[in-house]
Protein backbone atom coordinates (compact mmCIF):
# COMPACT_ATOMS: atom_id res chain seq x y z
CA UNK A 1 0.00 0.00 0.00
CA UNK A 2 1.41 3.38 -0.96
CA UNK A 3 1.96 6.00 1.70
CA UNK A 4 -0.44 8.65 0.40
CA UNK A 5 -3.24 6.28 -0.56
CA UNK A 6 -6.00 5.98 2.04
CA UNK A 7 -8.32 2.99 1.84
CA UNK A 8 -11.61 2.44 3.54
CA UNK A 9 -11.54 -0.81 5.48
CA UNK A 10 -15.10 -1.95 5.99
CA UNK A 11 -15.96 -5.17 7.80
CA UNK A 12 -17.01 -7.87 5.35
CA UNK A 13 -18.86 -10.07 7.90
CA UNK A 14 -20.78 -7.03 9.15
CA UNK A 15 -21.61 -6.00 5.59
CA UNK A 16 -22.82 -9.52 4.78
CA UNK A 17 -25.07 -9.52 7.85
CA UNK A 18 -26.43 -6.13 6.81
CA UNK A 19 -27.10 -7.41 3.29
CA UNK A 20 -28.97 -10.48 4.56
CA UNK A 21 -30.91 -8.28 6.97
CA UNK A 22 -31.98 -5.93 4.19
CA UNK A 23 -32.95 -8.86 1.95
CA UNK A 24 -34.88 -10.60 4.74
CA UNK A 25 -36.54 -7.42 6.04
CA UNK A 26 -39.51 -7.36 3.58
CA UNK A 27 -40.40 -10.99 4.37
CA UNK A 28 -40.12 -10.33 8.10
CA UNK A 29 -42.21 -7.16 7.75
CA UNK A 30 -44.96 -9.04 5.88
CA UNK A 31 -45.07 -11.78 8.52
CA UNK A 32 -44.93 -9.25 11.34
CA UNK A 33 -47.69 -7.07 9.86
CA UNK A 34 -49.88 -10.15 9.37
CA UNK A 35 -49.26 -11.11 13.00
CA UNK A 36 -49.93 -7.55 14.10
CA UNK A 37 -53.22 -7.39 12.17
CA UNK A 38 -54.44 -10.55 13.89
CA UNK A 39 -52.95 -9.71 17.29
CA UNK A 40 -54.44 -6.23 17.40
CA UNK A 41 -57.94 -7.68 17.71
CA UNK A 42 -56.90 -10.15 20.40
CA UNK A 43 -58.51 -9.68 23.78
CA UNK A 44 -56.72 -7.46 26.25
CA UNK A 45 -56.09 -3.76 25.97
CA UNK A 46 -52.57 -4.15 27.32
CA UNK A 47 -51.65 -6.64 24.60
CA UNK A 48 -53.03 -4.32 21.92
CA UNK A 49 -51.15 -1.33 23.30
CA UNK A 50 -47.88 -3.24 23.62
CA UNK A 51 -48.21 -4.63 20.11
CA UNK A 52 -48.87 -1.18 18.63
CA UNK A 53 -46.03 0.55 20.45
CA UNK A 54 -43.58 -2.25 19.78
CA UNK A 55 -44.50 -2.46 16.09
CA UNK A 56 -44.11 1.25 15.43
CA UNK A 57 -40.86 1.45 17.38
CA UNK A 58 -39.31 -1.62 15.76
CA UNK A 59 -40.04 -0.42 12.22
CA UNK A 60 -38.66 3.08 12.83
CA UNK A 61 -35.52 1.87 14.60
CA UNK A 62 -34.79 -0.88 12.06
CA UNK A 63 -34.65 1.55 9.15
CA UNK A 64 -32.48 4.03 11.03
CA UNK A 65 -30.27 1.26 12.37
CA UNK A 66 -29.60 -0.22 8.92
CA UNK A 67 -28.87 3.23 7.48
CA UNK A 68 -26.34 3.88 10.25
CA UNK A 69 -24.80 0.46 9.63
CA UNK A 70 -24.29 1.07 5.92
CA UNK A 71 -23.05 4.64 6.39
CA UNK A 72 -20.69 3.72 9.20
CA UNK A 73 -19.28 0.51 7.78
CA UNK A 74 -18.83 1.57 4.18
CA UNK A 75 -17.64 5.07 5.03
CA UNK A 76 -15.35 4.08 7.92
CA UNK A 77 -17.22 6.51 10.16
CA UNK A 78 -17.01 5.94 13.90
CA UNK A 79 -20.07 8.03 14.96
CA UNK A 80 -22.40 6.16 12.60
CA UNK A 81 -21.03 2.77 13.63
CA UNK A 82 -21.36 3.70 17.30
CA UNK A 83 -24.94 4.91 16.75
CA UNK A 84 -25.77 1.66 14.94
CA UNK A 85 -24.27 -0.39 17.76
CA UNK A 86 -26.06 1.54 20.51
CA UNK A 87 -29.41 1.39 18.69
CA UNK A 88 -28.92 -2.34 18.25
CA UNK A 89 -27.92 -3.13 21.82
CA UNK A 90 -30.10 -0.75 23.81
CA UNK A 91 -33.28 -0.55 21.72
CA UNK A 92 -33.58 -3.20 19.04
CA UNK A 93 -32.31 -6.19 21.05
CA UNK A 94 -34.80 -5.76 23.95
CA UNK A 95 -37.67 -5.07 21.55
CA UNK A 96 -36.89 -8.07 19.34
CA UNK A 97 -36.51 -10.25 22.43
CA UNK A 98 -39.82 -8.96 23.74
CA UNK A 99 -41.53 -9.78 20.45
CA UNK A 100 -40.09 -13.28 20.37
CA UNK A 101 -40.32 -14.32 24.02
CA UNK A 102 -43.54 -12.64 25.21
CA UNK A 103 -46.02 -15.45 25.98
CA UNK A 104 -49.07 -13.18 25.62
CA UNK A 105 -48.51 -12.64 21.90
CA UNK A 106 -49.24 -16.31 21.08
CA UNK A 107 -47.00 -16.46 18.03
CA UNK A 108 -47.48 -19.11 15.37
CA UNK A 109 -44.71 -21.08 13.71
CA UNK A 110 -44.00 -18.62 10.88
CA UNK A 111 -43.74 -15.53 13.13
CA UNK A 112 -41.46 -17.42 15.53
CA UNK A 113 -39.19 -18.52 12.67
CA UNK A 114 -39.00 -15.09 11.07
CA UNK A 115 -38.47 -13.36 14.42
CA UNK A 116 -35.77 -15.91 15.32
CA UNK A 117 -33.92 -15.29 12.05
CA UNK A 118 -34.04 -11.55 12.62
CA UNK A 119 -32.85 -11.94 16.22
CA UNK A 120 -29.93 -14.13 15.10
CA UNK A 121 -28.97 -11.56 12.46
CA UNK A 122 -29.21 -8.83 15.09
CA UNK A 123 -26.93 -10.75 17.48
CA UNK A 124 -24.40 -11.35 14.69
CA UNK A 125 -24.52 -7.67 13.71
CA UNK A 126 -23.93 -6.65 17.34
CA UNK A 127 -20.88 -8.92 17.58
CA UNK A 128 -19.39 -8.01 14.22
CA UNK A 129 -20.28 -4.35 14.78
CA UNK A 130 -18.33 -4.27 18.02
CA UNK A 131 -15.27 -5.76 16.30
CA UNK A 132 -15.62 -3.35 13.36
CA UNK A 133 -16.01 -0.39 15.71
CA UNK A 134 -12.86 -1.31 17.64
CA UNK A 135 -10.90 -1.85 14.41
CA UNK A 136 -12.09 1.42 12.88
CA UNK A 137 -11.28 3.35 16.05
CA UNK A 138 -7.79 1.85 16.13
CA UNK A 139 -7.23 2.70 12.46
CA UNK A 140 -8.44 6.27 12.95
CA UNK A 141 -6.17 6.69 15.99
CA UNK A 142 -3.20 5.36 14.02
CA UNK A 143 -3.98 7.70 11.12
CA UNK A 144 -4.26 10.64 13.50
CA UNK A 145 -0.93 9.76 15.16
CA UNK A 146 0.76 9.53 11.75
CA UNK A 147 -0.60 12.89 10.67
CA UNK A 148 0.66 14.49 13.90
CA UNK A 149 4.11 12.98 13.35
CA UNK A 150 4.12 14.24 9.77
CA UNK A 151 3.19 17.75 10.93
CA UNK A 152 5.95 17.68 13.55
CA UNK A 153 8.49 16.53 10.96
CA UNK A 154 7.42 19.25 8.50
CA UNK A 155 7.42 22.06 11.07
CA UNK A 156 10.39 24.46 10.94
CA UNK A 157 12.85 24.00 13.77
Amino acid sequence: MTEGLEAVRSSLPLQMCAYFNVVFLPAWAAVFLDFFAHQYWAPGALTRALAAVTASTVFCIEGLRLYMLYAGNLGDKIPELAAFWMLSVFLQLPLQGFLLFNPHFQLGVLPVLSQSVLLILLLLEIGFGYVALRFTAAQQALKHARSRQDKKADAPQ
